[in-house]
């Protein structure tokens, strides 16, 4: 009988091994939109009102006034951010604002472009915010949407808000009362 003999051999290298890890993951932002809402009541107090058979005598129930807010920035940035991307946007460029939840910092978010390096998000587009962290009106870092990692602008980004405000009724169902006859025959 013949045995054969196998000899293996580890080897471990001291050098680090490269790796690509992402930031930590926060809350992605929400639209920017502030609502108000307030009670109405048509007539009012001591108003005289007429109403035909079956028809409202009055009208109740609750208004919502929305604000949206828009972005346009007024100048030229560019961004390097982690393993790769590039956040570029021309003046004049704008979108609906975004906010962080609980910080109400505003974003203006734009897809970020892969300049050839592998990372974190493999080699497809991102998205990449413009952050507004002093609250002046003025871009002045940058961060992929959901990740809470900042980094520098080429230079810092004034912008300009556009504020777009709708009014909507809802009856209030709870309570409606309309004017009826009873018409025995």
């Amino acid at each position: 009988m013949k045995y054969l003999s196998v000899v293996t051999t580890v080897v471990v290298l001291s050098t680090p091994i490269l790796s690509f890890s992402a930031p930590p993951r926060i809350p992605s932002p929400v639209e920017r939109v502030e609502r108000t809402q307030s009670y109405f009541l048509t007539p009012s107090i001591n108003e005289v009102a007429i109403a035909e058979v079956g028809e409202s005598l009055y009208k109740e129930g609750i208004r919502t006034v929305s604000k949206r807010y828009k972005a346009v920035i007024k100048s030229d940035v560019e961004s390097k951010m982690d393993n790769g991307y590039v956040l570029s946007v021309k003046a004049g460029s704008g979108g609906q604002m975004m906010m962080r939840t609980g910080t109400h910092m505003p974003l203006l978010c734009f897809m970020t472009k892969p300049t050839g390096v592998m990372g974190f998000f493999g080699d497809k587009d991102v998205a990449g915010c413009l952050a507004d962290t002093t609250g002046t009106q003025v871009f002045d870092k940058s961060m992929f949407m959901a990740y809470d990692k900042y980094f520098a602008l080429s230079a810092p980004v004034p912008y300009d808000v556009q504020v777009t405000e709708t009014e909507s009724e809802s009856p209030d169902d709870l309570c409606r009362c309309t004017l009826s006859r009873d018409v025995e025959r």
